[in-house]
């Protein structure tokens, strides 16, 4: 027969597909699940009114809140596309804001909205085209003036970002040109970076370097802030032994503290502020205080314990508590994370990002591997911000786990696929946060099941006649994104390569087969109820095996398939047609350059033999394929590629 391929670079096209099946499309969304669960970075609050911020993720997801992290929006992907330097840059003009977007995946580029948000675009002036910006800062009280930051070179403009001028001082970049912080007074500017003090007393027409006098050598700033009061003017710094543009804060904090310090109004030495603090258990990245309060900084970072901290100082840095207190969640109103949690503070591990008020240091922000935590009353409590109000824990509540909880708009984890078991019985396949489940048609959610200890949870099928759910499971979460496409790490042992069944509508799981290796597909045989496919993935191990005894459980036997032609062990989608031939695509190969071993390939099993039937665009990178289930016939398929 003869088949037909629309093939795309995405598939937007099959949630029309399948809407049109009842005859509408939806017009609005709502985001559901069980609240945050990836890492956010780089939060920022509004000088004008605290009650608004933003937080940026890794996934692309640059998320807004207005009432301070009890309700969230997405920024429309198509205007902003997020990344660890995504920190939103107020200005005094409230039509007007500064980031940086990672269009299409790639570089960092300076990024402008003047219509409060509606609209974004790259800078006129973006003096690093087709390079990586690292940051980007700008000038509360002077909108037109912004600061990029390259990886060794640094660029101001006095226009809004129409045109830069590349800053030229004197400086040391060997270890690159991180801003870890800025600071402007009206003509003068300050820039903290790991090379020296940049100072400017002209409005940033020029730049000296005031170096970095009182901090030993081999320190290099990581964080700056800064407060004025009058006539007075107060830094902070936090140094490290490892500086540069792009450090993995994540990898690279454990025991890489070296040191706080302030400065007294912009000049002479710097003074050591440590008292509260040991640099050999306590693992702090960050320092932020309000602009109006020159007593009262934040610092944050991880611990020996491997959770979470934020200390505080109120009296410029004399003494340092540690106001977050995760035993038993002392003071912090928790979320599904916590002491006796769904996951432990060891999840958030570590304070990424940490924002303070501008105009009022009672109010801050910390953002880590997974969640969003707040304080109103200058970290005396914590409340978490990524689940609704009235789904949290009071402070010093450890039996919170197996809750439900309900979306408020941040939900930034990758989610596989949504299986409904029934009209009220619900589960999405998830990487990092494993899965979740919906008992009353999707309105709340929850991560209490059993048996499921892996990762990612790929893909789910539904028997038609037992009803049970088997699920594709691995500890190797973005498979076939473009950072997994390799032998490392996709032909490493991995112990969670398992098919999993739940009788019980995913209340609990149980092993049928450990292949050894990751499993990402599932697909029944509609001609024979005991038979099914399952794609494992590894170099020379991997393919499609079936089995043809699933109701026996963890006894069913399971068999590898011969090779397609060209391919190296990376099988993608499986579909079964209903005559009983398997159409299945393999994904792309890199080894370490992209290999011609991807495409769509039909296999019959009763010649046991693969038939090519890829379109020569489909030879190195082949994702999704899809059936249309408006084709009787089954001859129109759509393949992502």
């Amino acid at each position: 027969m003869t088949r037909k391929f629309a093939a795309y670079l995405v598939l937007p096209a099959m949630l029309v597909l399948f809407t049109s099946l009842s005859g509408q499309v939806p017009l609005t969304w709502e985001s559901r699940g069980v609240g945050a669960g990836g890492a956010l970075y780089s939060p920022s609050i509004n000088p004008a009114n605290d009650n608004e911020y933003f937080v940026a993720c890794d996934m692309s997801g640059l998320y807004r809140t207005t009432d301070f992290g009890n309700n969230y929006t997405t920024v429309n992907f198509a205007q902003i596309q997020a990344g660890h330097a995504s920190a939103v840059r107020f200005t005094s003009n409230p039509l007007i804001a500064y980031t940086v977007s990672y269009p299409g995946g790639n570089n960092g580029q300076p990024t402008k909205t003047s219509d409060g948000g509606v609209t974004w675009s790259i800078l006129p002036g973006n003096p690093l085209v087709g390079d990586d910006v690292y940051s980007i800062w700008a000038d509360y009280d002077n909108p037109n003036r912004v600061v990029v930051a390259g990886y060794s070179d640094l660029y101001f403009s006095s226009n809004g970002g129409t045109t830069f001028s590349r800053i030229s001082v004197t400086m040391d970049t060997s270890n690159g040109a991180l801003i870890c912080g800025a600071f402007f007074s009206g003509n003068n500017i300050y820039l903290g970076t790991n090379a020296g003090l940049l100072v400017s007393i002209n409005g940033g027409v020029s730049f000296t370097n005031a170096g970095t006098p009182g901090i030993p050598s081999g320190e290099l700033m990581l964080s700056f802030t800064g407060a004025q009061v009058g006539n007075q003017t107060r830094f902070f710094c936090l140094t490290t032994q490892s500086s540069y543009p792009g450090l993995d804060l994540g990898a690279d904090y454990y025991g890489n503290l070296r040191s706080i310090f302030s400065l007294e109004n912009g000049s002479g030495n710097w003074t050591r502020k440590m008292t509260g603090i040991d640099a050999d258990n306590d693992f702090l990245l960050s320092v932020a205080m309000a602009r109006n309060d020159l007593n009262t900084v934040y610092a944050a970072g991880s611990g020996s314990a491997g959770e979470p901290t934020v200390f505080k100082t109120t009296d410029a840095g004399a003494t340092w508590t540690n106001t977050f207190r995760t035993a038993n969640n002392q003071n912090i109103i928790t979320g599904w994370s916590g002491s006796g949690g769904d996951r432990s503070w060891g999840y958030g591990e570590v304070v990424f990002g940490l924002a303070v008020a501008p105009n009022n240091s009672a109010k801050a922000i910390i953002t880590d591997y997974g969640f969003v935590h707040r304080t109103s009353n200058g970290g005396t409590t914590w409340q978490q911000a990524y689940v609704s109000t009235a789904d949290q824990h009071p402070a010093g509540t450890t039996a919170i786990a197996a809750k439900s909880y309900h979306s408020i708009g941040i939900e930034n984890t990758s989610a596989w696929q949504v299986l409904w078991s029934d009209a009220q019985h619900l589960f999405a396949g998830y990487s990092d946060i494993k899965g979740i489940r919906s008992s009353d048609g999707g309105v709340s959610w929850t991560l209490g099941y059993t048996g499921h200890n892996a990762n990612t949870m790929y893909w789910l099928v539904q028997h038609p006649t037992t009803r049970a759910l088997y699920a594709a499971t691995s500890d190797i979460h973005d498979i076939y994104q473009s950072t997994r496409l390799a032998n490392s790490p996709l032909d490493s042992a991995d112990g969670n390569g398992k098919v999993i069944v739940s009788t019980d509508q995913g209340a609990s799981w149980q092993t049928v087969h450990n292949f050894g290796h990751p499993v990402f597909w599932l697909s029944l045989d509609p001609t024979n109820a005991n038979r099914i496919y399952a794609s494992v993935v590894h170099s020379t191990a991997g393919g499609v095996f079936v089995s043809n005894n699933i109701q026996n459980g963890a006894t069913s036997t399971w068999t590898k398939l011969t090779n397609p032609p060209r391919t190296e062990g990376h099988p993608a989608t499986i579909v079964v047609l209903n005559d009983g031939k398997v159409v299945c695509t393999y994904s792309g190969h890199r080894n370490p350059g992209f290999t011609a071993s991807s495409g769509v390939f039909i296999y019959d099993s009763s010649t046991q033999s693969w038939t090519d039937v890829s379109d020569p665009g489909m030879l190195y990178w082949t994702k999704d394929i899809v059936v249309d289930p408006t084709d009787a016939t089954q001859n129109t398929w759509y393949v992502g590629i």
